[in-house]
């Protein structure tokens, strides 16, 4: 009724970081500028988790600098005698893509327009994955959803692609009641309501 699955693992040769350094190919900007952002050194144990760490760190950085279509690439040179792995991050220009249109999803009682004003992405401009980063710490930050997942699938031609936003709403009303007594007027009470999003536009009230 059911099969048994055994995992046989064999441990291999650990390897350590050989020479870590940047190379780019776009105009004014200077290695001398990311190296602060690997965080790893020559020396230091090889660690997959750690490159692509730093390929995302190196993507966002180039981006804010104004480069809005970049291709990161790790050039990997092995030595099996020395145990090590060197590794070189190439920056170059990557292919054009362009925003073809926002989705949202999951709102109902909190409007588009609340949404979208925390993008610096609109319709027609240029793919940033650093801006796409940004706005999803910001609808997060908002207080109004209990999830927040954006991500972006291609579009209807290879330079376009679509930014979907799947949202889940919370309870964001606030009731509060005060009980009392006055020897001059008896029992006093005071009841207060209120909703964070009034009217689904982000007021409160």
């Amino acid at each position: 009724e059911g099969f048994f699955i055994t995992f046989t693992i064999e441990e291999g040769e650990r390897y350590k970081f050989g020479k870590v350094d940047v190379s780019t190919a776009l105009r004014n900007l200077k290695r001398e500028e990311l190296l602060p952002l690997l965080s790893f050194k020559e020396g230091d144990w090889y660690d997959a988790d750690a490159v692509e760490t730093v390929i995302k760190a190196l993507t966002d950085a180039v981006g804010n600098r104004g480069y809005a279509f970049v291709d990161v690439r790790p050039r990997v040179q092995r030595d099996h005698e020395k145990r090590t792995i060197a590794v070189t991050f190439n920056i170059e220009e990557g292919p054009r893509v362009y925003v073809e249109r926002i989705d949202i999803t999951g709102n109902v009682r909190t409007i588009d327009p609340v949404i979208r004003r925390e993008f610096d992405l609109v319709e027609g401009d240029a793919f940033n994955s650093s801006k796409l980063d940004r706005a999803r710490r910001r609808i997060r930050n908002l207080g109004y959803f209990s999830k927040v997942d954006i991500n972006n699938v291609p579009g209807s031609a290879s330079d376009k692609t679509v930014i979907k936003v799947d949202v889940q709403e919370k309870s964001i009303g606030e009731v509060a009641v005060v009980a009392g007594f006055s020897t001059t007027s008896g029992p006093l009470g005071y009841l207060s309501i209120g909703e964070r999003n009034l009217l689904t536009r982000r007021q409160d009230r």
